[in-house]
């Protein structure tokens, strides 16, 4: 009985880190934490019933989806991500590299004030050479500066692709 359940453990001890493994690399293997700038992507809302903050987390490697619904906090939020598939990386592939220079030395972070009136908000989050920056910006496209806005229609388009 000692060995059976030692060999049981055993595997589930080896099936929990081949499952981990899985879900940190892409088709091709390559890690979805590592490949080129990192864009996390997605609309949120508070006063919703479902998919009130699913996000989406794109590099040169990899899409992955975070539907677990975490609302964003000051300090952003805790992506836990399950890989899509190649044909939807391949739908939004390169948008990780658009991000507008302007946004990235831009020094605000909140742009209107989203969701403050059940309109919603964007949730923009790189990661670039290691340095993390996070945006919030209201759907309302008077509150968005015009630089911005093709990049949100575009992110927009992207999420309307994915979901």
């Amino acid at each position: 009985m000692k060995t059976f359940f030692k060999t049981s453990l055993l595997i589930l001890i080896l099936a929990a880190i081949t499952s981990c493994k899985k879900s940190c690399t892409n088709n091709s293997g390559m890690s979805c934490n590592d490949a080129g700038t990192t864009l996390i992507f997605g609309r949120f809302c508070g006063e919703c019933i479902t998919n009130c903050a699913t996000m989406y987390r794109l590099n040169d490697g990899c899409l992955q989806v975070d539907a677990t619904h975490n609302y964003i906090t000051s300090t952003g939020i805790n992506f836990k991500g399950t890989n899509m598939t190649a044909a939807q990386f391949n739908s939004v592939k390169g948008l990780n590299n658009k991000i507008p220079q302007q946004l990235l030395s831009s020094t605000m972070s909140v742009f209107g004030s989203p969701d403050s009136h059940d309109q919603c908000g964007y949730y923009l989050e790189t990661k670039i050479n290691g340095v993390k920056q996070i945006w919030l910006v209201d759907t309302d496209t008077m509150f968005q500066p015009d630089y911005l806005k093709p990049f949100i229609i575009e992110v927009n388009h992207a999420i309307s692709l994915l979901h």
